[in-house]
């Protein structure tokens, strides 16, 4: 749900769980 650079900011997960 985020893009996939901001989703590995987070720690490499979005708000349904791990990013792939």
């Amino acid at each position: 749900s985020r893009p996939f650079g901001v989703s590995l900011l987070i720690a490499g997960h979005d708000e349904n769980g791990p990013s792939l």
